[in-house]
Formats: structure tokens, sequence, C-alpha cells
């Protein structure tokens, strides 16, 4: 019996011994930092993105301009890039209710931006609309005001509304861009919306990529 008793009090004290180890670990105090969070570490975003290189454009292509010398390129959107000589079209997916257009020309001279702008349009400009998007494009003088690129030179912005007829339905067009020169080169970015497939916040999505586009034409080196 005693034998029985003493073997009961081994078993007894081995199975609280055992137990002691499961017991959970005291919860920190509220006081104490969080275990992610080094003590005294602070929270503006130079500590934040210390050694990280982050860089965000909404351009992140760029496309030549071949047909000239010496080529010119431009930086561009994640958009379909069709050339077409003097210039191309950016689609979106395929659209070509709208479009992204950019036409260059000639070397002017002396010419002022003024007088080449209107014979650009009319001619360059509207030969890659006619590619792009197959209708007859009215000639037009697009209302424009006198503006500065970031780099300094003079640039005219216009927006205005292109008449177009598509195989006799009648289309307003609107459009909005630039015209500038880069040397004596003139360029026009902008954009036009054949349809209704744009909608209001197509287009101010339309507009910013213009707006930086055309502070990235470049000659090649």
């Amino acid at each position: 019996m005693k034998r029985i008793l003493a073997f009961l009090l081994a078993a007894l004290l081995t199975a609280a011994l055992c137990g002691c180890g499961s017991a959970p670990a005291p919860s920190s105090s509220k006081s104490d930092p969080p275990a992610s969070t080094p003590a005294g570490s602070g929270t503006d975003s130079s500590s934040v993105s210390s050694g990280q290189a982050v860089v965000i454009t909404s351009l992140p292509g760029t496309y030549e301009i071949a047909a000239t010398d010496p080529h010119y390129f431009i930086d561009i959107p994640d958009w379909q890039a069709e050339g077409y000589g003097l210039g191309f079209a950016l689609n979106e997916n395929g659209s070509k209710g709208y479009a992204i257009v950019v036409a260059c020309g000639y070397s002017v001279g002396d010419t002022p931006l003024e007088e080449a702008f209107p014979a650009l349009y009319n001619d360059s400009f509207h030969g890659i609309l006619m590619q792009n998007y197959r209708a007859k494009y009215a000639e037009l003088s697009p209302a424009s005001t006198e503006t500065t690129l970031a780099k300094g030179s003079p640039a005219l912005r216009f927006e205005d509304v292109q008449p177009a007829d598509d195989y006799g339905t009648e289309l307003s067009c609107p459009v909005y861009g630039y015209g500038f020169l880069v040397g004596d080169v003139p360029f026009i970015v902008a954009y036009i919306v054949m349809d209704e497939a744009a909608d209001d916040a197509k287009c101010a999505e339309m507009k910013g990529y213009v707006d930086e586009m055309v502070n990235t034409v470049r000659a090649a080196q």
C-alpha cells in the first residue's frame, strides 16, 4: 500500500512540473513599444522611404519619330502607337473613338510659330487623323492662347471642336493640345474625340498626358 501511494505522489509531482511550461507568457504593458517598431523611431516620410527608389510616371514609354533629320523622341503613355510618317497616333486598347496624336513638320526657318501652326494643323495633323480614323476633317484654325512650356519655349495651347464628315455622318470632335517649335521644327501634340467613347474622365486623363508629353520632345543625340 505504501508503495502504491509513493507511486501516485511521484506521478502527481511530475504532472505539476510539466504543466508549468505551458503557462502563457505575461503580456507586455501598454507603455511598451510594439515589437515591430524600434523605440524612439519617428514617423516622418524620410525615415519610411529611406533607401528606396520609387519612380512613378504616367509616361513610361518612348516613341521615335524617324522621318525627320534629326530624329525626335517623345515620352508616351502605355497605349498602342501607330506611326504615320511625320507623326503617330496613340490608341488605348485599340479603340479608334479617341486618340492622342503627335504631328511634326519640316524646318520652317525663321517663320513664327503663329504662322507655321495653321499649316501644320491642316496638313500633317489632319493627315494623321485621316489615317487613324477615316473621316474627312474640315479645315480649321483652332482657338488658341499663348503659353510657355516647362523648358521656357513659347507654345500655342488650343481647345476647340473639329468638324468632320464620317461617310455622311457629321461629327463634332473635341480637340485639345499644343503647337510649338523644337528648334525650327513645328510640332502638334493633341487629343481628339471622334465619338462619345471618351467621357469627361477619359478626356481629363488624356489632357494630363498631353500636358506632360509636350515637355518631353527632344532631338536624338
